[in-house]
């Protein structure tokens, strides 16, 4: 079943003075009954109403909606079906008054709360992913050029190759700039590409930005996939292979701002991981 809403907006005006509602309704019916988000702007201020509470994007409205319903997907294809009109913000529960629209909050709690909708069914990396990232907000992460997003992003990746007895990656700044170069690239050309260096092994993801902490996780969650006693890897496993590689020592990041509110994430490693008939002793099944 495809649960991508192609949702169309139908205006309806409200008594109140000043506001106006549009309604997005599953089967692009106008009746209000039928709706299942409805957005409110007053004074240029823009809220989205699900289930009597208030978000302040459309995304985080629909996030709910799906969770409230047991339709939320976790696999990578859930996260390009959104189209995101602004910055995520936390969420808050419903003012009976609807003219007192809610003040903005973005604490940790919140965002936590939000990007769970995403974690899938693997538990060890579930409580790998909320011990590291249980302590940031939206703006601690991207603050600095993505600078605390990037500490933690190898800060996770280091905690799963410990588990499969690897070493931990250390940063290097020249490779960072590489990294940065090929990320900034990808987002310049808006897709994904392999990097003609191949020098380096690289994992590569583009994602909207609040979503930017999932990205180790979702490569690592491609375990799922791979045999490990098998001497290669599978094209859907080569994340994972690549992230706890034994012999892959150094590693540089790179973050880039792409299209329509969508983030790039390069991480470039040496010596390069998935080389053939090297898997057995380079990707070693978790240990705890």
């Amino acid at each position: 079943m495809d649960y991508r809403y192609q949702y169309q907006p139908v205006i309806f005006n409200k008594k109140e003075k000043g506001y106006e509602a549009t309604i997005y309704d599953e089967k692009s019916k106008s009746s209000f009954t039928n709706a299942f988000i409805v957005k409110y702007t007053t004074n240029g201020e823009v809220k989205y109403e699900c289930k009597n509470r208030f978000f302040s994007t459309f995304q985080e409205a629909l996030r709910y909606y799906r969770s409230t319903h047991r339709r939320v997907r976790f696999d990578k294809t859930t996260i390009q079906t959104f189209d995101p009109d602004s910055p995520p913000s936390a969420i808050t529960h419903h003012n009976t008054n609807r003219n007192s629209i809610m003040d903005k909050k973005n604490d940790h709690n919140q965002v936590i709360w939000t990007l769970s909708l995403y974690m899938g069914s693997n538990y060890f990396s579930n409580q790998i992913w909320t011990r590291i990232w249980s302590d940031c907000n939206y703006e601690c992460l991207f603050a600095n050029n993505y600078l605390r997003l990037r500490q933690k992003l190898l800060r996770e990746a280091n905690e799963y190759r410990r588990a499969h007895n690897a070493k931990p990656l250390l940063e290097y700044s020249r490779m960072s700039r590489e990294a940065q170069l090929f990320a900034d690239d990808i987002a310049r050309y808006e897709r994904i590409f392999r990097d003609r260096n191949k020098k380096y092994g690289e994992t590569v993801a583009k994602v909207y930005y609040e979503l930017g902490p999932m990205v180790v996780k979702r490569w690592y969650d491609e375990i799922k996939y791979y045999f490990f006693k098998s001497i290669r890897t599978f094209k859907e496993a080569k994340d994972f292979s690549q992230l706890v590689w034994r012999k892959s020592r150094q590693v540089g990041i790179g973050v880039a701002e792409c299209c329509r509110n969508k983030i790039i994430v390069v991480f470039k490693y040496y010596p390069k991981g998935n080389v053939r008939l090297l898997y057995r002793y380079n990707v070693k099944p978790r240990k705890f």
